[in-house]
């Protein structure tokens, strides 16, 4: 059986409680350090979670398909539709020139951490609802014959000291018919303190090594 990866929606980094770009000049001096026109939208922006938005500023690149949402609670970088894993370093580079060009006055993050969105496609014949639930609910199997096809949505957690990573898995949109996967994975990293570019870029691509392990565990094993 084999996966083609159909579209990786975005990655991202967030620094909790950590606000960068506060005024015109600190933006300003960004665009000019990142040589891309930064657009601003000063409104509401994601919270801790998608329910909770929050007084602050969207900063758009769309020459660059990147943006940044910024406010007391957080700061997202965004790349959307990267292309292959070498993208990961625009994510890191427009969050330092972010980071460098605002006065932090000392300040850390409390916590930061990165995220993948992607969408696969499986060859299996079956809806993704039944190819989840087949391939993460093996030992149900025997519930088939009792209750009809078992299906299923996923969510993996593995922690290791003070990194956790969650990787969701479910149809697209939650459609019982479709064959296609969503694929949504965060590595949250509890310490306070700002990363240098290369723990950014080494945890970055680590995150996408470990979402394609996934796949392919989930895609290569023997469910005939």
């Amino acid at each position: 059986m084999a996966v083609e990866v159909q579209d990786i929606l975005s990655i991202d980094a967030v620094f909790a409680d950590l606000e960068v770009l506060r005024n015109d000049d600190e933006v300003a001096a960004c665009s000019a350090a990142l040589g891309s026109e930064i657009i601003t939208e000063v409104g509401l922006v994601l919270g801790a979670s998608r329910a909770s938005p929050l007084q602050g500023r969207r900063l758009q690149m769309p020459r660059d398909r990147m943006r940044m949402e910024a406010s007391a609670h957080r700061t997202r970088v965004v790349r959307e539709y990267p292309s292959e894993i070498d993208d990961v370093g625009s994510v890191v580079r427009l969050a330092r020139l972010a980071i460098d060009n605002t006065v932090l006055q000392e300040a850390v993050p409390s916590s930061f951490g990165f995220n993948l969105e992607m969408v696969y496609d499986q060859d299996s014949g079956e809806s993704a609802l039944t190819y989840l639930g087949g391939r993460l609910f093996a030992r149900a199997s025997d519930l088939h014959e009792r209750w009809g096809q078992v299906g299923g949505f996923g969510r993996l957690v593995v922690r290791e000291g003070t990194w956790q990573w969650t990787i969701n898995l479910e149809p697209r949109f939650q459609a019982a018919d479709t064959t296609k996967v969503f694929l949504g994975a965060n590595l949250h990293v509890a310490e306070p303190r700002m990363p240098d570019d290369g723990d950014m870029e080494v945890l970055l691509r680590e995150l996408w090594r470990r979402v394609h392990e996934v796949i392919e565990n989930l895609d290569g094993r023997d469910h005939a």
